[in-house]
């Protein structure tokens, strides 16, 4: 886990000093941000040890620093980075929540945590 502290730093250092984030395409940063989230969500719903997630946290972390800083350097629009943002900020507070829902046969099935399990009438 040592590593993913700072893997990502170079990169953004790079992109800081050079003033540009040309050769970048955000598209792929924003596809590497979704994929270390829900590796990220994933161990944390399943109550995994931190130990075999926790690196995707810090990546996850750094990849959205490279995110907004392409995004600034490209003068994409500010509605870009604020979607991603709250889109992750969204699902990020579904994930804390660690709810799951799913309503079947008029029946809300709620799945608070991987044991806690909530059966509500819904219309």
């Amino acid at each position: 886990m040592t590593g993913a502290t700072i893997v990502k730093v170079p990169q953004i250092l790079n992109i800081v000093r050079a003033g540009s984030a040309e050769g970048i395409n955000a598209v792929s940063i924003e596809l590497e941000v979704l994929g270390y989230f829900v590796h990220f969500s994933y161990g944390f719903i399943r109550g995994l040890p931190f130990s075999t997630y926790g690196e995707a946290g810090l990546l996850l972390a750094q990849t959205i620093v490279l995110l907004l800083l392409v995004n600034s350097y490209a003068r994409a629009p500010l509605w870009r980075s604020a979607v991603v943002v709250a889109v992750l900020a969204f699902a990020a507070r579904a994930v804390y929540a660690g709810m799951m829902c799913v309503c079947v046969g008029g029946v809300m099935h709620v799945y608070l945590t991987q044991h806690t399990h909530t059966q509500v009438k819904c219309h």
